[in-house]
């Protein structure tokens, strides 16, 4: 439950901050900073990757506990997106924050 709970403190204000876009770049730049000065530092981006990775492990976990694979569309989906999830986060800060460090820019919108 925490795992989800800081993945929601995470990606909530993420995805206000993308919308905040429609009003204005200065705005979103300035949340983004805001963000940064609370997710950036070592110890909160390590917390962030492993509640990820909580995700990914239980969805693998409620699939091996299955006795069959027939089960309802609805949990096919959360089954396939909590596998999904971590992959896909990786591929995201892959190519934003570590290629930023790589090349030696702060990546910004």
């Amino acid at each position: 439950m925490w795992s989800g709970v800081i993945v929601a403190f995470y990606v909530i204000p993420h995805v206000i901050n993308h919308t905040f876009g429609l009003i204005s770049y200065n705005v979103m730049e300035g949340m983004r900073l805001g963000m940064k000065a609370i997710w950036r530092p070592p110890i909160d981006e390590l917390v962030l990757l492993l509640a990820f990775l909580t995700h990914f492990l239980l969805s693998l976990f409620a699939l091996y506990r299955r006795s069959s694979l027939q089960m309802p569309l609805w949990e096919t989906f959360q089954i396939g997106l909590g596998i999904l999830i971590f992959p896909m986060i990786l591929i995201h800060v892959i190519g934003t924050a570590i290629a930023g460090q790589i090349i030696g820019f702060d990546t910004t919108y």
